[in-house]
């Protein structure tokens, strides 16, 4: 009968020495570039933003409303879904000075009350709350 207790207080400070002692432990990673960030956002906004209702689609195909819970019947990211994508277009204008996202920060502000005119109406204050900590 194995004993799993005892294997792994026995196994665990095996593998911790091993660790150390292995080519390469220790070695600092790689970080990732501005380069490739600058590669995702651009991806991301070719991929999910409309420029024309100034809003992000749920689905990269952007024909596919199966979400079922953002503006037109789900074609459109939902309440908070939109707030996050807002935040990380501002995270990117904070990075770069790009002056497409900080056209693309209003944009997406005015999309986003085209969609919900009473924004305050939302029951849920959980999303109100993703609104109001995008900008902070």
């Amino acid at each position: 009968m194995i004993h799993w207790k005892k294997l792994c207080s026995a196994a665990l400070p095996a593998v911790l020495v091993l660790s150390l002692l292995t080519p390469g432990a220790g070695s600092k990673a790689e970080a990732f570039t501005a380069s490739n960030a600058d590669d995702a956002m651009t991806a991301l906004v070719n991929v999910f933003y409309d420029s024309s209702a100034k809003y992000f689609f749920v689905n990269s195909d952007q024909i596919h409303p199966e979400h079922a819970y953002g503006p037109d019947s789900g074609l459109y990211t939902d309440f908070w879904w939109e707030a996050q994508l807002w935040e990380t277009v501002m995270d990117a204008y904070e990075r770069t000075n790009s002056p497409v996202y900080r056209t693309m920060i209003d944009d997406i502000y005015t999309g986003f009350n085209t969609k919900y005119p009473d924004m305050m109406a939302n029951a849920f204050n959980d999303d109100l709350g993703w609104w109001a900590l995008a900008p902070a």
